[in-house]
């Protein structure tokens, strides 16, 4: 069940895994999608000693995903309807949120690059100022920022090599790979709670969304109270 709010800071560089339950729904597929962000560091020995098939047999669902490990190419996360958490052979993930997929789609591992696929979610994340960004540009100009990048395919891949990421990737044509860094905080939002997902053929994680920057003195949303708890861990996983 999803209602838990959820805010972190100092997300930039923490390391994180997601684990996807892949359901089935009449013709359509269900994908719920768990998380370690905010409850530990996804530890390599452990991240690594997870079997989808055997979890997948465990939870009596057809298919387990296993994505990671990831990093945060963002500063600042706030989840407004965060769901329960579940320990995976002893790692403990909570569930970020569900959506259907169609049946010819597989996640997260085999999704097309440059693939927009739309995902339920109530979340905010945001760009620090004078942070660094980086963004894909569609032809019609729509910007992907990326939100998380991904050692996966290529575990040498850092916040640092970002900057050159552009010389590497196979880019459709016409479409562009922009670094820089925002003059203000850039909040990125869902558009009526769906996030509209990207990833390039390194797993890299981009999305397209509304951004805006908060008013001089507008207040974003209130943590709940176990928000103190949540920054405390992101502040130790990112040597804050």
């Amino acid at each position: 069940m999803l209602g838990e709010s959820v805010h972190a800071v100092g997300l930039r560089d923490s390391r994180y895994g997601e684990i996807v339950l892949i359901t089935n729904e009449g013709n359509r597929r269900k994908a719920a999608v768990y998380s370690t962000a905010g409850l530990n560091d996804c530890p390599e020995g452990h991240w690594r000693s997870l079997d989808a098939q055997r979890l997948a047999r465990d939870l009596d669902v057809p298919e387990v995903r296993l994505d990671g490990p990831r990093f945060w190419a963002a500063d600042e996360l706030a989840l407004y309807a965060a769901g329960q958490t579940m320990c995976f052979d002893g790692l403990d993930a909570r569930l970020l949120g569900e959506t259907f997929i169609p049946s010819s789609t597989n996640l997260p591992d085999d999704t097309v690059a440059y693939c927009d696929l739309v995902v339920g979610r109530e979340a905010e994340w945001v760009i620090s100022k004078g942070r660094p960004q980086s963004k894909l540009v569609s032809p019609c100009g729509e910007a992907y920022y990326m939100l998380a990048y991904s050692r996966a395919i290529d575990d040498s891949l850092s916040s640092g090599s970002l900057i050159t990421l552009g010389n590497r990737l196979h880019l459709p044509e016409g479409w562009k790979y922009r670094v820089g860094s925002p003059g203000s905080d850039l909040v990125l939002r869902p558009v009526a709670g769906e996030a509209h997902i990207l990833r390039d053929e390194l797993g890299n994680t981009y999305m397209r969304t509304t951004v805006s920057a908060p008013a001089a003195g507008e207040p974003r949303r209130h943590e709940n109270a176990s928000a103190a708890a949540v920054n405390a861990a992101f502040g130790a996983l990112s040597g804050r």
